[in-house]
């Protein structure tokens, strides 16, 4: 009997714990990417205690508006989202960084810069409504969480590896 007690507490004690080291990063945080100090897309992503997450955000110099929500989980030191599915027809922007096109042996002329791409759709052959509305896949999106922070992982094709101008700042709003 006492080692049944033993382990209930234990584990009681362990969840507990854990649960409160998630608690570090529930909250908003305020997504900015930037060129030369110059901001050209703003975003907010709330993650909620519930496991759950909202996106909004707005790209300036395209005058688009984006959004997703959906579902995280912590895998060892780095937070991981999942999109829902959306049943109404939006273009997609994939990923929250900018993508690089056309690689050619590095050559920086050859590289197309892309805050997001309008070839894929919610729902196939669909017709969007609103154009200046996407819809953002954030399924594998990652953050490293270090000292209370998320730190964005970037992605195979993330720009900032050809044009170090481009930088993507996240700050937790009180």
């Amino acid at each position: 009997m006492k080692t049944y007690l033993t382990i209930v507490i234990f584990s009681v004690l362990l969840i507990c714990c854990e649960s409160n080291k998630n608690s570090e990063f529930i909250g908003t945080y305020k997504i900015e990417h930037t060129s030369d100090s110059v901001l050209f897309s703003s975003a907010t992503l709330k993650i909620t205690a519930e496991n759950n997450y909202e996106y909004l955000g707005r790209d300036l110099q395209m005058n688009k508006s984006y959004f997703s929500n959906g579902t995280w989980k912590i895998k060892n030191d780095t937070l991981i989202l999942k999109t829902s599915e959306n049943k109404n027809c939006y273009f997609v922007k994939e990923t929250i960084s900018f993508q690089c096109e056309n690689f050619a042996n590095d050559d920086l002329p050859t590289i197309t810069i892309r805050p997001y791409i309008e070839s894929n759709l919610t729902i196939k052959n669909c017709t969007p409504k609103d154009s200046s509305t996407l819809y953002t896949n954030l399924t594998d999106e990652k953050f490293f969480l270090k000292n209370k922070e998320l730190n964005y992982k970037k992605r195979k094709n993330d720009c900032s590896k050809y044009f170090p101008e481009i930088k993507t700042e996240i700050k937790k709003q009180n």
